[in-house]
């Protein structure tokens, strides 16, 4: 039970607890003395003097406190004594000869006797049981005020409402949601311990109720920083209710082993440095053959391997006596997303997942599809089991099957096979099935198995019809929706045929590629500086950058201004209105300069962190070392290079979790937190590390597809810190018809093209239902027509088929009817 303090008598101190209980809050009496103190008129006496009218000077607390309740009552200055009792009852980093010196004084100011104190400032019940840290301490007003407000609050409430939610800590701590500061304060988390022990932790500080959250659930350190202070205490509950089914027999406490080495630093290597694969598979195999005792079994993770699972820390326990003879205690082997245990197996090629992986993603899935009216799919996992996963609900609108594939190495969607859950809502259907691209043809084939039939052969038998899409994947389990959803069930399924999948897509090697050599990472602190040796680039204007584009040189000047006042600007804009085209001169045109050496460019996308982007541990010779990323260096050029403005490029920005990337970046953006002043200590940095800033001289260019629709919400840390311009299709731009005029294309095709685009695009904008003006069609698809053919309309036709047309039939997915209009319109 969560009472259980270890090493600290808590018992003394819960029994002081309920009196207070008792006496302060199911009545108004008091705790030291028979009178009548936590009462309203009291409650707003501590509201008016102290909450509403702060004492803003550098004097100490209780120096501030007594000249702020100077006007009060003798009864007001005991409420504040025993309320500061309280406030003392858990915290054990302050000693209790100096908490009863503070709740001496306090109540001295009353001008009453300090003795009926005496058994109410003993040293057992000034213990503590559990650190608070010094913010506690230095947040001190807050923490009372908090408490004043909380007081009031629940005061305020009918008898009857009070009784409820004391009989009930979850209602309690619901209710707690709603008075200012909750989830920040530790007094939040104390008044719970002390009011519902059985319930709730004596764990205060708010980086412990994370890490410990974090490393027992496998929850990102973001997700977990998001959790309300109510969801992260159900979590922590729901923890120690699965360890103390491992340990029935045992009283568990969060600071004591078996649990503190599960989130706690921890004295690894030494156990596990022997350890190969071979091991770890002679391990699997002794499992096989003996089984798994109760006491083993995994809480929250599984080591999959074929299409069996096992408990990670058993697993790893076991390597270790095939490794070395010995076969450590798995309570040395803490578990978690990111444990050294978990990071060790992985290393040697096994994959670890969460054992509601599948049940959740299905629960989420199924739930948003049956919903039928989002189509955003950033907060689903980008990998199981070292295979990709793609989640799709359509595009342009509601596909009528949505689906959950799992890609090896050199699939994809639209070429290539793969394990996928198809869900067909409107027949109630989810098939997982062996999964085969419907729009071109993969390289690699399923092995034929004779009694399998195709999704086109099962919705013949079954409804005497024909599915919607994806008719020649072929079955491998069927469920009717919901009678038929059992999660195990189907976890089960989809392991068996990921065992399958992963032999035979290891069995296809990699295709060739030619890829660009790594860039340098060069080590923290040594960016490379310009030298003075390098020539001067050559001089870029206004008008050289207009010369190319299609709109006019005051617009562009107006863009360029916007950036330069705000640093941080975004180009969005439909396919085809040339972002990647107009970046550039719009940053030379910024730097005065044609000077790709002080452009840098990165593309965003799902998997991006911050490790790539500012710093993190990457592979050395020794191990791993601390690196730099893309962004840092770029900062720590642009830096040694003060009297030049430096232009850094994200393309795809929106397809990024600004948040997870730029972490305690994003303030630094901000155009008035630039330079020395504002250094801020990074994640990563060691003590010593000199504090990181964004020079004066960097500004941010972020490119944007409008028509993106696996992107419902920009992020409004982006907005905020982002200026934002449309750049629109330019059809109706005489510099258009100019630029077609010098490529030779003939009168009759140009005007066939402005014409025929602008209708389509008109049609496009007023389809708010479906699209709107974001999906408007560009300039640049017809703006380097080849020479041999620029005068013949076959090339127009040319790239209404093979480029604009399929993207229509993207747009419409749902209606493709619709899209043939379209693209018979153009023709």
């Amino acid at each position: 039970m969560a009472r259980y303090c270890a090493d600290k008598n808590a018992e003394p101190i819960l029994a002081a607890a309920t009196r207070w209980r008792a006496m302060g809050l199911e009545r108004d009496g008091s705790v030291f003395i028979g009178a009548s103190l936590w009462r309203e008129e009291h409650l707003a006496a501590l509201q008016d003097h102290f909450v509403d009218a702060p004492d803003e000077s550098d004097r100490k607390f209780f120096e501030k406190l007594e000249g702020q309740l100077a006007g009060t009552s003798a009864e007001v200055k005991q409420l504040a004594a025993e309320m500061l009792w309280v406030m003392f009852l858990c915290p054990s980093n302050v000693s209790p000869q100096r908490k009863r010196e503070s709740i001496q004084l306090v109540w001295s100011w009353s001008g009453a006797s300090v003795e009926p104190l005496d058994q109410w400032v003993r040293d057992d019940l000034l213990e503590g049981v559990g650190s608070a840290g010094t913010s506690y301490g230095v947040n001190r007003w807050r923490e009372l005020a908090f408490f004043i407000r909380l007081l009031r609050a629940f005061k305020a409430l009918p008898t009857e409402e009070r009784s409820a939610l004391l009989a009930d800590g979850w209602k309690f701590a619901a209710w707690l949601e709603s008075i200012p500061e909750s989830s920040s304060r530790q007094f939040r988390h104390m008044v719970l311990f002390l009011l519902f022990p059985e319930m709730f932790e004596r764990i205060f500080g708010g980086g412990d109720r994370r890490l410990i959250v974090q490393n027992f659930t496998g929850l990102s350190r973001a997700r977990v920083r998001g959790l309300s202070a109510l969801r992260v205490d159900q979590e922590l509950a729901r923890i120690r209710a699965a360890e103390q089914l491992n340990a029935p027999d045992r009283q568990l406490d969060f600071y004591e082993s078996p649990l503190k080495e599960q989130w706690q630093t921890e004295d690894f290597d030494g156990h596990t440095a022997a350890i190969e694969r071979d091991h770890v598979l002679a391990a699997i195999q002794e499992i096989d053959e003996r089984g798994v005792s109760p006491d083993a079994r995994s809480t929250f993770y599984d080591l999959i391997y074929g299409n069996k699972r096992y408990p990670p820390k058993l697993v790893l326990s076991l390597a270790s006596k095939h490794a070395g003879g010995q076969e450590f205690d798995r309570a040395l082997f803490s578990g978690g997303v990111g444990s050294p245990a978990f990071n060790l197996l992985r290393g040697l090629g096994f994959h670890i997942e969460r054992k509601d992986f599948i049940s959740t993603l299905l629960k989420q899935f199924l739930a948003q599809a049956n919903e039928n009216k989002s189509l955003e799919t950033k907060g689903y996992p980008d990998s199981y089991r070292g295979l990709r996963v793609k989640v799709s609900f359509g595009k342009a609108n509601f596909a009528r099957v949505a689906w959950v594939a799992f890609l090896g190495a050199g699939q994809e969607p639209q070429k290539g096979i793969y394990p996928t859950l198809l869900y067909y809502r409107s027949n109630s259907l989810l098939i997982l099935t062996k999964g085969i691209s419907d729009t071109a043809t993969p390289k690699i084939s399923w092995p034929p198995v004779a009694a399998t039939k195709t999704v086109e052969q099962y919705f013949g038998d079954h409804y005497g019809l024909s599915p919607d899409r994806y008719g020649e994947s072929l079955v491998y389990k069927a469920y009717r929706v919901p009678d038929e959803v059992n999660e195990a069930v189907i976890t089960s399924d989809l392991d068996e045929l990921i065992a399958e999948y992963e032999h035979l897509v290891a069995a296809e090697p990699p295709p060739l590629t030619v890829e660009a050599p790594l860039p340098v990472v060069e080590p923290l602190g040594e960016p490379r500086p310009l030298t003075a040796a390098e020539p001067p680039p050559p001089p870029y204007s206004i008008k050289e950058a207009t010369e190319a584009l299609f709109i006019s040189q005051r617009r562009f000047e107006e863009i360029l201004s916007i950036w330069k006042a705000k640093k941080n600007l975004v180009l969005q804009g439909p396919p085809g209105v040339g972002k990647t085209f107009f970046y550039r001169r719009l940053a030379y045109a910024l730097m005065d300069a044609k000077s790709p050496a002080r452009v840098t460019t990165v593309q965003f996308h799902p998997s991006y962190a911050y490790e790539d982007f500012v710093q993190g541990y990457r592979p050395a010779a020794a191990g791993f070392a601390l690196r730099g990323g893309v962004f840092y260096r770029f900062c720590e050029q642009a830096r040694s290079d003060p009297g030049h403005t430096h232009v850094f490029v994200i393309d795809e920005i929106n397809r990024g979790n600004l948040a997870k990337i730029f972490g305690e970046l994003l303030m630094l953006l901000e155009p008035d937190k630039r330079g020395q002043d504002w250094s801020i200590p990074l994640a990563y940095a060691a003590s010593g590390d000199p504090p990181f800033f964004i020079p004066q001289n960097v500004y941010v260019l972020g490119l944007m597809n409008t028509a993106d629709r696996s992107l419902a919400v920009v992020d409004y840390a982006l907005r905020r810190r982002f200026a934002f311009v449309n750049l629109q299709p330019e059809y109706g731009s005489p510099l258009f018809r100019e630029h077609l005029v010098e490529k030779g294309v003939s009168e009759v095709l140009q005007q066939r093209i402005i014409e025929k685009m602008t209708e389509l695009n008109d049609k496009l904008a007023k389809d708010t239902a479906n699209l709107g003006p974001g999906f408007c069609i560009g300039h640049s698809f017809f703006c380097d027509p080849p020479e041999e053919a620029a005068h013949h309309e076959d090339w127009f036709r040319q790239v209404v088929s093979a480029e604009i047309a399929p993207l229509l039939r993207e747009y419409y997915f749902d209606d493709l009817e619709r899209a043939q209009q379209l693209i018979d319109r153009l023709t």
